[in-house]
């Protein structure tokens, strides 16, 4: 696709899609390999996907749980996607990064600040990250050589199905908007529903 024209916004999937496209950006660039580097990061520290959607709606909810609502406050350019006047969510406060991945060291946490910024103008770029502090902080990368499924196994890595990490936040939609999640019935609400049983299903 020629750069200077519209792209598609269905790309990547979408546990790792960044939150422009699934607003529905036709125009975007490497900051959006950035996030799913940034979701994929997470997951090493959780073995589990950190946005584990079920639906567009759904992971989008999932984003802002742990990032934030979206406004263009924190986002300026927000607004201009071409559906984010079609979803709505309740107003939730990021949360601290420490809270979903705990295993992770204060480096850790702030190259991953970085990768999952929501604005992808804030977004930190690949050549700035590949010399963040948190890649000379012990312990230091193996060689691949030194790797192997042996200590893969010992490392306590197992193909158990996905967990999702998200702490359950379940919105009030009672006399939400039109701009809201239309119906109050979205599939994206009822996985957060207390004591709802969790059907993960793959990404696609």
């Amino acid at each position: 696709v020629d750069r200077d024209g519209d792209m598609s916004h269905q790309v990547a999937t979408r546990w790792y899609r960044p939150p422009e496209l699934l607003f529905g950006a036709r125009r975007y660039d490497e900051s959006a390999d950035l996030w799913g580097i940034g979701a994929v990061f997470g997951e090493l520290f959780t073995l589990n996907p950190v946005f584990p959607g079920m639906s567009d709606i759904d992971q989008l909810f999932r984003v802002a749980q742990v990032r934030g609502t979206p406004t263009v406050e924190t986002w300026p350019s927000v607004d201009k996607l071409p559906d984010f006047d079609k979803i709505g969510f309740p107003d939730m406060k990021p949360l601290p990064l420490s809270l979903i991945l705990p295993r992770a060291s204060a480096a850790a946490l702030d190259l991953a600040e970085a990768l999952l910024a929501m604005d992808p103008c804030r977004r930190v770029t690949a050549e700035h990250a590949l010399h963040h502090r948190y890649f000379a902080e012990a312990p230091l990368p193996s060689d691949p050589s030194e790797l192997s499924p042996e200590s893969t196994a010992e490392a306590g890595m197992s193909s158990t199905k996905p967990r999702p990490v998200v702490p359950a936040r379940t919105p009030a939609f009672e006399g939400a908007s039109s701009r809201k999640l239309r119906a109050q019935g979205p599939e994206a609400l009822k996985l957060f529903d207390s004591g709802s049983q969790e059907e993960e299903e793959g990404p696609f």
